[in-house]
């Protein structure tokens, strides 16, 4: 009982800092190989990603939105194992025109 508690918080903890690199806004559901289990996530909108450049913002050239992921957790058998919620923000930059013709992205 104490060893599989043990495990399944290692496994809580590396799945937190495997979802670090997860950007919802580019990738909204995905699943994630961890060695000894797996990982899928969905995520849902909270705030929807600004579409117009905010200049004086700080992130002027940034589109940026606020969602809830729903993780969940398998074994390497295909079980589930566990699940927790976590709430992210996802990014990406802004595509500008440029005076010459050709978009460029910042």
């Amino acid at each position: 009982m104490v060893a599989d508690a043990n495990r399944q918080s290692m496994a809580m903890e590396s799945s937190i800092a495997a979802m670090g690199s997860v950007n919802p806004l580019v990738e909204p559901d995905g699943t994630m190989d961890l060695g000894n289990f797996s990982l899928s996530w969905a995520s849902e909108t909270l705030v929807a990603p600004n579409t117009e450049r905010r200049p004086g913002t700080g992130l002027a050239g940034f589109s940026t939105g606020f969602y809830s992921l729903r993780v969940t957790t398998y074994l390497d058998n295909g079980d589930e194992w566990f699940s927790f919620d976590t709430r992210k923000v996802g990014y990406r930059t802004n595509t500008i025109s440029n005076p010459f013709g050709a978009p460029n992205s910042r």
